[in-house]
């Protein structure tokens, strides 16, 4: 059976505009995570799903296969979920591939050292799910809509250190392979279950653009050769 990989390079973005084709060291953005994809040497067809004639020439460019979005979706985009038009891809677009490999752009720095070593890891576990992910060190508190009021019930005595957090993770939104029957049966990159793992990544690796300040980080790092 072969290996998909699919990028989702919608040219549309409310935080950044032409963010997936925004250049980081020259390159567009989408581009990174294309190289990646392809030198990766575990994924046997690689797919971008846009709305975008750019975003589509550079994937044709580098012998990708260009999945175009219906209307709905375009209409839909600030709102619509990933998994929904990644499902739609593959039962529509008939794209054979177990595992799939959902790569989104937005993580530059991602490598093809990663997928593949991501790649091993879902093996060698028999998993149904891998997804990337680093340490969670931070401590999240949960605000209500105006700003203006008690952020939560604080407890001094529950509050942890650092390092009691060591078993909680970040999902970084770099790598996720899932076993086809999941998303044929589910249309959706992770389940919870005890075949659901997380694989950890450089933290460095994970960096992802979201807006203004990511990109200008962004090409600081790769400017200066760290990646």
């Amino acid at each position: 059976m072969t290996t998909a990989a699919i990028l989702p390079g919608h040219g549309r973005s409310t935080t950044l505009p032409r963010k997936i084709v925004a250049p980081i060291a020259g390159k567009p953005l989408v581009w990174w995570t294309i190289r990646a994809a392809l030198e990766s040497e575990v994924i046997d067809r690689v797919y971008v799903s846009t709305d975008d004639q750019e975003v589509a020439d550079i994937a044709l460019e580098n012998k990708c296969d260009v999945l175009w979005r219906t209307e709905h979706f375009i209409k839909q985009s600030a709102t619509i979920k990933l998994d929904d038009i990644v499902a739609y891809h593959l039962r529509t677009d008939k794209i054979e591939g177990d595992p799939v490999v959902l790569l989104q752009p937005t993580s530059p720095f991602r490598t093809a050292k990663d997928i593949k070593g991501a790649m091993e890891f879902y093996r060698e576990r028999m998993a149904d799910c891998v997804f990337g992910a680093i340490p969670q060190g931070h401590f999240l508190w949960v605000m209500n809509a105006t700003n203006k009021g008690p952020v939560a019930m604080y407890r001094p005595e529950a509050r942890k250190n650092r390092q009691q957090l060591k078993d909680w993770v970040w999902e970084n939104g770099a790598i996720y392979i899932t076993r086809r029957a999941i998303w044929d049966k589910l249309g959706q990159r992770v389940i919870a279950g005890d075949r659901t793992f997380a694989y950890m990544m450089d933290k460095l690796h994970s960096i992802e653009i979201d807006d203004q300040d990511d990109l200008r980080i962004a090409n600081l790092i790769a400017g200066n050769g760290h990646v």
